[in-house]
């Protein structure tokens, strides 16, 4: 039985994650929501997306953050450096994650 600190868990940015169980990799969305009544901050699960492996869940991340970020794509270039952007930060949080599963699992 694997031990809690081996699990799979890549961190985007606060927005995205990405797990993975025995069969997929999962793309989850956290939403940040203000409660109406008390005023409470918390994190809730937006969506889940399901993919069977890791680069599509990567470029899943790239669909789904289009215009949720305050950008406005005006042209083609701009579109083209937004999912760049976008894939550079999806490919530093992969590098960074894998490096800290590999020291759990040594």
């Amino acid at each position: 039985m694997a031990n809690k600190e081996s699990k799979l868990e890549i961190k985007i940015n606060d927005q995205f994650t990405i797990t993975r169980d025995p069969y997929n990799y999962i793309l989850n969305e956290t939403k940040t929501v203000t409660d109406k009544d008390t005023g409470a901050v918390k994190q809730i699960r937006g969506g889940q997306w399901y993919y069977g492996k890791l680069e599509p869940a990567l470029c899943g991340f790239i669909d789904h953050c289009d215009g949720m970020q305050d950008v406005e794509v005006r042209s083609v270039q701009d579109y083209i450096k937004l999912i760049k952007d976008a894939k550079n930060d999806a490919l530093n949080a992969l590098k960074r994650e894998v490096e800290k599963y590999e020291q759990a699992v040594k």
